[in-house]
């Protein structure tokens, strides 16, 4: 399942500034709650992060109380990706290179932040078995 009930429009359609950064890397934790998840996540490598106006996180996904991630069908563990205002992300400047420097691709923490249910959807293995790229 994809981004529900208007939430790409809040991400995608305010302007021509609009900007997605993130970390693809699943160290994030989200923990289902009522209405949605409760996310937190230290990531690596934010390509652009001090631009963004919306943040992506991968997150393995916890029941609450458990110390383990959920493993789905395929033996794996759940995966979830995440959409949050940049405003909820504390960026960390750690991107000192001689090269690149351009990109700022610093670390970002985000600390038991709530993502409405709308916001965030299901990456799945099963989804993309059988079919040719």
């Amino acid at each position: 399942m994809f981004l529900q009930g208007g939430a790409a429009e809040s991400i995608f359609c305010n302007g021509a500034h609009d900007i997605l950064a993130g970390t693809v890397f699943p160290f994030g934790r989200a923990v289902r709650c009522d209405g949605g998840y409760r996310v937190s996540q230290r990531g690596n490598y934010a390509s652009g992060c001090w631009h963004a106006t919306w943040h992506l996180a991968v997150c393995n996904i916890y029941e609450d109380g458990d110390s383990a991630p959920r493993i789905g069908p395929s033996g794996t563990p759940d995966l979830m990706f995440v959409h949050l205002p940049s405003t909820q992300v504390k960026i960390l400047d750690t991107w000192d290179v001689s090269g690149l420097c351009a990109t700022d691709s610093h670390d970002t923490v985000i600390e038991d932040v709530f993502v409405p249910e709308a916001f965030t959807w299901k990456f799945s293995l099963e989804a993309r078995r059988g079919r040719r790229l």
